[in-house]
């Protein structure tokens, strides 16, 4: 124990604690190429989580064991040794509170002072110390203040909290919700609207370019089974001796029209209707999911069918002109509602799967669901494939023609949507001063660290230890 004891005060009357953990992870951050991507982040914070900090249980068995010893030593007459380890109990807090900006560390900080304060105070009392004894009491109330402020048990006051949070995380994206600390919405630190937009911008980004592969992929599939379809009647007629299917290209000016109305203005005024106040781009996903789910499914329903309806004109006149047996528009309009009945019986079903998925997530439930979608998909696959005898030459030439312009929709979505968003993710990344970082540093977000500063300099004007101290050396990350 004497041993020990003399080790603790020699550290105690240094100017700083380390733990080296602060060099380890500056190295291994130094090593990671600089973040670009929203990937490219999360991999740095996935470092910095994954870097252990033992020290945070050992500094709290430092500080029961050192409680411990000032009992004894005061049960022994040890009276000068005793309360030498009952003055350094705020130098003790004090170091571990500013070996970082982590707020992990603070909080542990925070949790050892009452321990070793009380300790302290009955120690002061037993020595007969009753000036010490009473300012200890006053730095423990003042260290409990700051403890209650961070999570109050007054009902007002925690419903004032909660509600500036709510606020904060309602303009924020989903990773304010997930990294915002505790209790930041009390000090000066809390984020603005302002300051919160590139991380909304950064969310309705990356959702937008996931959107866009979903899309691609949709019409990548039409591709597909259009080919097949294609293929299937190709073969039939040739078994069968009929006239073989054709591909119609549509002329310049049909194209253009193509271009224009089915892919270009729709997205042109998607594009302006998002900088508008009334789009609610100023709140994160989780206000505006219902919003963004019909948005985004009609943008999809007219980049998928207006091109394709567009086309199909064309591609009837042409047929027209060359004497293909075409179906008539009643017979056109029952296979039309057939495949738009599937398709709301397969929207309705992803529809419950997201809700559902929200507040039940039974797994049970969500199989059931996938086998009725997978069911609905199938109908759809077979309803599309179906070989039409009577008028096989012009739904093969339909499927042949209608691959090149959803080629071209695809070729306009993945070679200027795509990288916009990209760019917009991008940008985002590099302007938030909330989440993301691309400094090298221990703490996990910029908000982290700028709260645990403020809390810091609170807690340390209550033990009395608000002197400024030596800087860290600077470390050699290469």
């Amino acid at each position: 124990m004497d041993e020990g004891i003399k080790e603790y005060l020699a550290g105690v009357a240094e100017p700083r604690y380390s733990t080296y953990r602060r060099e380890m992870m500056l190295r291994g951050l130094a090593k990671l190429p600089s973040p670009v991507f929203t990937e490219d982040y999360f991999a740095r914070m996935y470092f910095q989580n994954n870097m252990l900090l033992p020290q945070i249980s050992r500094s709290r068995n430092i500080a029961r064991q050192i409680s411990g010893c000032m009992e004894v030593l005061v049960d022994e007459g040890r009276f000068d040794e005793a309360k030498a380890l009952a003055d350094s109990w705020p130098k003790f807090c004090a170091q571990i509170a500013n070996e970082n900006d982590n707020l992990s560390t603070y909080l542990v900080a925070q949790a050892i002072a009452p321990i070793l304060g009380d300790t302290a105070t009955d120690t002061y009392e037993r020595l007969g110390l009753t000036a010490e004894a009473e300012h200890n009491r006053d730095m423990l109330k003042q260290v409990i203040a700051i403890r209650d402020k961070l999570r109050p048990k007054d009902e007002t006051a925690k419903t004032i909290q909660k509600q500036k949070e709510l606020e904060i995380i309602k303009h924020g994206g989903a990773f304010v919700s997930i990294m915002l600390p505790v209790g930041v919405g009390t000090y000066s630190v809390a984020p603005t609207i302002a300051d919160l937009a590139p991380s909304r911008q950064h969310e309705q980004a990356v959702v937008s370019e996931l959107m866009t592969n979903v899309l691609v992929a949709t019409m990548l599939i039409i591709m597909l089974f259009g080919g097949l379809r294609a293929w299937f009647l190709y073969f039939y007629r040739k078994q069968q001796k009929l006239p073989l299917p054709i591909m119609i290209l549509p002329a310049t000016k049909a194209l253009l029209c193509i271009t224009g109305y089915g892919v270009l203005i729709p997205l042109l005024v998607y594009a302006i209707y998002i900088q508008m106040p009334f789009s609610g781009r100023e709140y994160n996903l989780e206000y505006l999911f219902p919003r963004l789910t019909g948005e985004y499914i009609l943008l999809a329903l007219w980049l998928i069918f207006i091109p394709a309806i567009l086309a199909l004109r064309e591609i009837r006149k042409r047929c027209e002109s060359l004497a293909i047996s075409m179906p008539t528009k009643k017979e056109r309009a029952k296979k039309t509602w057939h495949i738009f009945f599937l398709l709301v019986i397969a929207l309705v079903i992803w529809c419950s799967i997201v809700i559902f998925y929200r507040f039940d997530e039974s797994e049970y439930l969500t199989v059931a669901i996938l086998i009725f979608l997978a069911i609905t998909v199938s109908l759809f696959v077979v309803l599309y494939l179906r070989i039409d005898r009577s008028h096989g030459q012009y739904h093969s030439t339909v499927s042949r023609s209608l691959t090149p312009i959803y080629a071209f929709v695809v070729i306009i979505l993945a070679g200027i949507v795509q990288p916009v968003l990209m760019y917009q993710e991008v940008n985002a990344l590099r302007s938030d001063k909330i989440i993301f970082s691309s400094s090298n540093t221990m703490e996990f977000t910029p908000i982290e660290t700028s709260f645990t500063k403020a809390v810091r300099a609170d807690f340390l004007r209550a033990i009395d230890q608000d002197k400024p101290t030596p800087p860290a050396e600077p470390t050699d990350v290469n």
